[in-house]
């Protein structure tokens, strides 16, 4: 999922970040929310909590939309999914 390698941009976001930034963080978790929907098969390869908050999110569940109103909230799920990809290797491209 090559749309995860704009997450290490943000290192220092949750210390030092800016309005575009908190744009952009913004933008990238609606981009990768479709992305992950979109994977087939190799959606079943991550932790299902990144999937079950994913789909809430997308489907319009009050609770997780009020959740991630919270851009650091945001960027901590993104973080941690970039995280999960490096670490397993399942996905080289990300």
């Amino acid at each position: 999922m090559h749309i995860l390698k704009e997450v290490g941009k943000y290192e220092s976001f949750l210390t030092n970040r800016s309005k575009d930034d908190e744009k952009e963080v913004w933008a990238l978790f609606d981009s990768v929310a479709k992305s992950v929907m979109d994977m087939k098969e190799d959606k079943l390869l991550l932790p299902h909590g990144f999937i079950r908050d994913l789909r809430l999110y997308l489907d319009g569940s009050k609770e997780i939309t009020e959740y991630f109103l919270d851009v650091e909230k945001r960027y901590l799920l993104l973080s941690d999914l970039y995280g999960f990809f490096k670490l397993t290797g399942r996905f080289k491209n990300v």
